[in-house]
């Protein structure tokens, strides 16, 4: 006597398939958190000299700004 059994394929019904599929964005979101993003200088390129003249540029333009109102 010879047997032979097959595994039926589990069909999913949409519910199924959505919860899936949030689960998954919820657990990248969760890694995506988690994971340190390295910090960058946008001002990397300018020397400290520059540096020091853009933020006292910056401070007169507010006290100008803040004198306006």
């Amino acid at each position: 006597m010879f047997f032979c059994i097959f595994e039926v394929p589990k069909i999913l019904n949409m519910n199924e398939l959505e919860r899936m599929k949030q689960l998954s964005s919820a657990r990248k979101l969760k890694e995506r958190e988690e994971t340190p993003v390295p910090f960058a200088d946008p001002y990397s390129d300018m020397t400290p000299e520059e540096k020091s003249k853009m933020i006292i540029a910056l401070m007169a333009a507010r006290e100008r700004d803040a004198e306006r109102i």
